[in-house]
């Protein structure tokens, strides 16, 4: 490969971002339960006061010019059904794939994961407390974790030993996050992280902006838009019109992924040498998009598989064997080759683990 960088693709799902304090999949529920429970039984509309920001924006959805009692009646329904039905439902997504050809309740409830992962941004370990660059956030009470040794916090460790700014951005743009997540986790600690780490006439956020490849294959709440280490947009969550615009970023597993980004995770795969999973659940239809145009040849593989039963981790070491872990021979075709390393532990377990490769990230 001569003198370019090995590249490594991460693969990043919502136990990653979990390391923050932000939700994952029941408890997103749970939050979405709360957001969307409106009293409409007599008829008119009572709002309940954890939900009342979210009650006055819920008529924004149907995009209309003029709205009437009957239109706000309407969609306070549709929310209340989204509370009484999320957590019976194997996931949000699930719940609005049911509800796919009703647009103003899939409109509802992507206003609610907004609003939901907004304000989990806000409460993370990553907030800012007003006093500058940094992680100053509040403490969120499942979080026991210092943003440092989070799982992205042990990776910048890793990329930026050693290395001045300008070859600590080579190593981050030889990386592909492909991050099913919607919040902005990853941007916010590697943005405030290196303005931290090098010397301020070094940082310069655009260059580690264009160093930076995110792809979210669903879309999420929008760009950061950071500057100089002020917090951009990273927990908005009381912001009418950003948190609207927001809920219309993202998209459900039922309307799939643009074009472009399949054409940038099948690059991603089919380029990398490292391939990392964290906190991935290894949902069946996620990893089509992820493997469809497979098989390919990934010479190494790690991931995590926290809480997964022994049964369900031989069943996913076998899928990525046979869809990442291939090798093509003149008289043989495919066959496989070696076999991924997966760990029942947390993100940042892993990145430890495993912290020698980490750090040869980039490298030739």
């Amino acid at each position: 490969m001569g003198d370019k960088p090995l590249r490594t693709v991460i693969v990043v799902g919502a136990g990653a971002s979990h390391e923050f304090g932000l939700p994952v999949g029941t408890t997103l529920q749970s939050e979405i339960r709360k957001i969307t429970k409106m009293d409409v039984s007599s008829g008119g509309i009572r709002p309940f006061s954890s939900n009342l920001f979210f009650h006055d924006i819920l008529p924004d959805v149907a995009m209309q010019s003029h709205y009437t009692v009957n239109d706000t009646v309407r969609l306070a329904k549709k929310a209340n059904h989204i509370s009484n039905g999320v957590e019976h439902a194997a996931s949000i997504d699930n719940y609005l794939d049911a509800h796919r050809t009703d647009t103003e309740t899939v409109a509802i409830g992507k206003l609610a994961i907004a609003a939901c992962i907004l304000e989990a941004e806000f409460e993370s370990s990553l907030a800012y407390s007003g006093k500058g660059a940094g992680f100053h956030g509040r403490r969120h009470s499942g979080v026991d974790i210092e943003p440092h040794n989070t799982w992205i916090g042990l990776l910048t460790k890793a990329l930026s030993a050693g290395r001045d700014f300008d070859t600590f951005c080579e190593a981050i743009s030889s990386i592909d996050f492909v991050c099913f997540n919607y919040d902005r986790c990853i941007e916010r600690y590697l943005f405030g992280a290196a303005s931290l780490i090098y010397p301020v006439e070094a940082f310069d956020v655009e260059k580690l902006s264009d160093a930076l490849n995110i792809i979210h294959p669903y879309g999420s709440l929008g760009d950061l838009n950071p500057i100089d280490g002020e917090h951009g947009t990273f927990g908005r969550h009381k912001d009418r019109q950003f948190l609207i615009s927001a809920s219309r970023n993202i998209r459900t597993f039922t309307e799939g992924m643009e074009s472009d980004v399949r054409v940038k995770i099948s690059r991603a795969f089919t380029n990398a040498e490292n391939a990392v999973f964290l906190g991935y659940g290894f949902i069946s239809v996620n990893d089509e998009f992820l493997f469809d145009e497979g098989p390919f040849e990934i010479p190494s593989l790690l991931g995590t598989t926290y809480g997964v039963s022994e049964e369900r981790s031989e069943f996913i070491a076998g899928k990525l064997k046979s869809t990442c872990m291939m090798r093509q021979t003149p008289h043989q075709g495919k066959i496989q080759r070696g076999s991924p390393q997966l760990r029942a532990e947390g993100c940042a377990d892993l990145i430890h683990r495993f912290s020698h490769k980490f750090e040869g990230i980039g490298g030739a």
